[in-house]
């Protein structure tokens, strides 16, 4: 009997800061993983999440293994709030001196994770991985976190793997439900899409899945180190399809060594660098697309998000 894992990656349609959801689910339905992650936009500025907000993020009933919160002040706190009011929360990630430790109560989550400066953070679920590393100094912290396959070898496993925008006007929805995948065939046969297939290449040794999410990290000061983490982890080197851009595309957080994360080999797969329209700055989006054409900058604003899914399945 074939194994299939389903995945499926929004970035919500937030103009203000990153609010992004990763759903990993076997069809069996024995096993699933579901993240959330929330991101303000550096300075200080805080992300309104709970103005205007999509319904179809509330994620009512749902278990959440993890909720990353990062650069949220009290602005935000109505809308995760009643995301944690509405669903299981078993964890809860954020960095040493966040905003959001003022507003976060006792009991919205089973457990509270809080990392200070220097210290990483590791989970495994349904074949998925995910590592967080607390950067900082006396100015604040943030965390960059990496998820992405934890060991899936070509020769045995193929994957399909979609990238598109959405609207309010398509039915889309941030979880992979067992044994209907309507959303996703409805946007294959109608809409406009990017296929990823050149990891399917026959002497292809890795498939480039993964995601890297870069908070409010300040990539002038620790791109170095953080290049060096991502190396080391071997799920994550040259795996990384997803960036967000550090402080939502701040220029005073930039660094082109963002690019050598994402893409250290040059090679001809596509990546994809997403921010909120509200923060990105035109002369980084500017250095992106230069820097090639397969390095495609996505923004996301109150009308587009965008939407990423597939699944790897077991080669007869």
């Amino acid at each position: 009997m074939k194994n299939t894992v389903y995945f499926r990656f929004m970035y919500q349609n937030e103009k203000q800061g990153i609010a992004h959801t990763a759903h990993i689910t076997k069809d069996d339905g024995n096993e699933s993983y579901l993240m959330t992650y929330f991101c303000g936009c550096g300075d200080g500025q805080t992300v309104h999440l709970n103005e205007g907000t999509d319904e179809r993020f509330d994620l009512c009933g749902e278990t959440i293994d993890l909720m990353v919160v990062d650069g949220l002040g009290t602005e935000a706190a109505s809308r995760v709030c009643k995301l944690l009011e509405k669903n299981q929360v078993k964890e809860i990630l954020l960095p040493e001196r966040d905003q959001a430790l003022t507003w976060l109560k006792e009991g919205m989550a089973e457990k509270v994770t809080i990392l200070s400066e220097g210290q990483t953070f590791h989970l495994e679920k349904a074949g998925w991985e995910t590592w967080a590393h607390c950067y900082g100094d006396e100015e604040g912290n943030s965390l960059a976190v990496y998820h992405g396959p934890a060991a899936v070898d070509p020769k045995k496993t193929d994957c399909l793997l979609s990238v598109k925008p959405f609207g309010k006007e398509l039915p889309c929805g941030p979880c992979v439900k067992e044994g209907n995948h309507a959303c996703a065939m409805r946007c294959s046969l109608y809409n406009d899409f990017d296929l990823c297939k050149k990891h399917n290449d026959r002497d292809s040794e890795k498939y480039v899945a993964g995601t890297l999410l870069l908070g409010n990290v300040q990539l002038q000061k620790y791109a170095s180190s953080l290049g060096k983490e991502l190396a080391a982890n071997e799920n994550a080197a040259g795996k990384i399809r997803f960036v967000t851009l550090p402080a939502g595309g701040n220029q005073d957080y930039w660094s082109l060594e963002a690019i050598s994360m994402a893409d250290p080999a040059e090679e001809p797969f596509n990546r994809y660098f997403i921010a909120p329209e509200a923060a990105a700055n035109a002369e980084v989006c500017k250095e992106l697309m230069a820097s090639g054409l397969r390095h495609k900058v996505l923004l996301c604003t109150e009308k587009y998000g965008v939407c990423a899914g597939g699944f790897f399945t077991d080669r007869e």
